[in-house]
């Protein structure tokens, strides 16, 4: 019993820690590409983000759902993903890539029917989740905008059970219902009216239902820049061309999620290493590397400037090869059974 609750425990960590992994490989190829195949870099930029989101949401399903993962639903969940994502780049066009990811997802819903839906503060933030990976089953109407719908609940179901309590402030579940209404209702209309805007009305709704204001760490500070973009997407969607909100919605809203709030409190125990503490300096600097990412790659979309792509591109590797440089200095954490 207690060699098979360690192998079950060794499957699970290393399903989450594999999409991670091969996170960073995917956004310095999806940028390579950016000027050859356009079309293309939609799809690898979108998986390198769902890689990273699955990886972080697989490895809290534990705490999350209240029971560890079988096995099976631990290789099913990290084969398919990457198996997915693998597949994008020779075979966009065919439903192989999209049956991966329909298995992957399917696989780690039924990890949260069990005993991770419900009404309770642990379980009501599990319904976002859910709704995003089922959403993945709409990828042939829905294409990358399908993929990238988990990534989008799970930063939403994420920010609702952290934000609280690290700024100190309340929220119920009766609004944590009633904003998974919302979410659903948005991405019910992207389906039936093909109006893809609708994507964006769960990030620029969530600053209402939380605090945005916070000091100079790097979470508070990076949350804080992150939903001030969501806020910014609103009106831009009546002004700008839909490539150029999405950009900024993805780079100014989920990237600098990423590095605000799941790397420094999520990413080390999954990976088993400590992250660095960075110092005041180098969180303004990588906030305002980020910042600088979204707007230009902004720029670029609005009024065809090119470089300012490939500024942003650069700096977006930049940020990720500090991120990576610097953990894997730090010392392994040791893990006694």
């Amino acid at each position: 019993m207690i060699r098979r609750d360690i192998k079950s425990f060794f499957i699970w960590i290393r399903s989450s820690q594999i999409p991670i992994y091969i996170t960073p490989i995917y956004i310095i190829l999806g940028i390579i590409i950016l000027s050859r195949m356009p079309w293309l870099h939609e799809y690898i930029m979108t998986f390198a983000v769902r890689l990273f989101y699955v990886g972080v949401m697989w490895g809290q399903v534990p705490g999350f759902a209240a029971a560890m993962p079988h096995p099976v639903l631990s290789i099913l969940v990290a084969s398919g993903e990457v198996l997915g994502a693998f597949t994008v780049l020779f075979l966009p066009n065919t439903l192989i890539w999209q049956i991966f990811i329909w298995i992957s997802s399917l696989a780690h819903v039924a990890q949260y029917i069990r005993k991770g839906i419900g009404t309770t503060m642990r379980t009501a933030p599990n319904i976002l989740t859910v709704v995003g990976l089922l959403y993945t089953l709409t990828t042939p109407f829905t294409g990358y905008i399908g993929v990238l719908a988990f990534p989008l609940a799970s930063v939403a179901s994420l920010l609702i059970r952290v934000d609280p309590n690290m700024r100190r402030r309340k929220i119920t579940v009766p609004m944590i219902l009633m904003y998974t209404t919302i979410f659903i209702l948005s991405y019910l209309v992207i389906l039936i009216a093909d109006v893809k805007e609708a994507l964006l009305i769960p990030i620029f709704i969530l600053p209402l239902f939380l605090p945005w204001f916070g000091g100079g760490d790097i979470y508070k500070l990076g949350t804080s820049i992150s939903k001030i973009f969501a806020l910014l997407t609103l009106p831009l969607t009546f002004i700008a061309s839909w490539s150029s909100v999405f950009h900024l919605a993805m780079i100014g809203f989920l990237a600098i999620t990423m590095s605000s709030l799941c790397t420094p409190l999520l990413i080390p125990g999954i990976i088993w290493r400590e992250v660095p503490k960075l110092s005041q300096k180098e969180v303004y600097m990588l906030m305002t590397a980020l910042i600088l990412s979204a707007v230009l790659r902004f720029l670029a979309g609005f009024s065809h400037i090119y470089l300012s792509s490939i500024i942003s591109g650069v700096l977006i590797i930049y940020i990720t090869a500090h991120y990576v440089y610097r953990i894997l200095r730090m010392p392994r954490v040791s893990v006694t059974l």
